[in-house]
């Protein structure tokens, strides 16, 4: 049960990586903050180039039963819109259950999630989310909350951070509104993206869960980017 578990984890932590931002869909917002509802309404309207591809090199990490079992991957990913997403793994170590029930169940849900086409169920939109005010500004950037419209593993209650300029995403926090199972408790999501070369991708992933006998687990995800859209990244 505990491998069941740890399992079902990983494919939502996966899904979280890949979950969407806005995609042009826009509404107006139902906070009495004038300030705020306008920030929102730049990002689900901003129709500015989509990521369509890419590839990277990603290095993920997991701890299990509170730290005491640690495992870690490195693997070159490519999505492509012909192929879709593959891998190809550079290096592994650690402890094999969680290398392959976290670390790679992570890469091969990815590639379920994304050839499912499941991505929309927890997108960053009006109709997966109601948005409100936050808690104001932090180094440049607004905290605007944000509330699942349904009970949805899929789904985080939460908050983004946008860039006070523009309304741009930086950073999605929070907790998933449904536990993924009996044996899974709290799970804590914090994502992070950025613009490179004018397009907005995820940068790292993190999470934080509570498993029943297998105590505290953690979930690392980080991307450098070598292309993205089919132009080289250059450092």
């Amino acid at each position: 049960m505990r491998r069941i578990a740890i399992g079902t984890l990983a494919a939502l932590l996966a899904f979280h990586v890949l979950a969407r931002a806005s995609t042009g869909e826009a509404r107006r917002n139902t906070s009495p903050d004038g300030s705020t509802d306008s920030l929102v309404a730049r990002f689900l309207s901003n129709t500015g180039p989509q990521l369509t591809s890419y590839r990277a090199f990603r290095t993920l990490e997991a701890d299990a039963r509170g730290g005491h079992t640690h495992a870690r991957l490195t693997a070159w990913t490519t999505l492509d819109p012909v192929q879709g997403f593959q891998y190809a793994v550079v290096e592994e170590t650690g402890s094999g259950i969680v290398r392959q029930k976290v670390l790679h169940a992570a890469l091969e849900a990815e590639r379920s999630i994304r050839s499912s086409g499941e991505l929309d169920k927890g997108a960053l939109t009006p109709s997966n989310y109601e948005f409100s005010a936050g808690r104001g500004a932090e180094n440049g950037l607004i905290r605007v909350d944000i509330h699942p419209k349904r009970h949805d593993t899929m789904l985080i209650e939460g908050s983004i951070l946008l860039t006070e300029a523009d309304g741009d995403l930086a950073l999605v926090e929070g907790v998933l509104i449904k536990r993924p199972s009996f044996w899974t408790r709290e799970v804590q999501v914090v994502r992070k993206y950025e613009r490179i070369d004018g397009i907005r991708v995820p940068v790292s992933m993190q999470s934080t869960a509570r498993v029943l006998i297998a105590g505290r687990s953690t979930f690392s995800m980080i991307y450098e980017y070598a292309s993205i859209n089919g132009v080289a990244i250059t450092k």
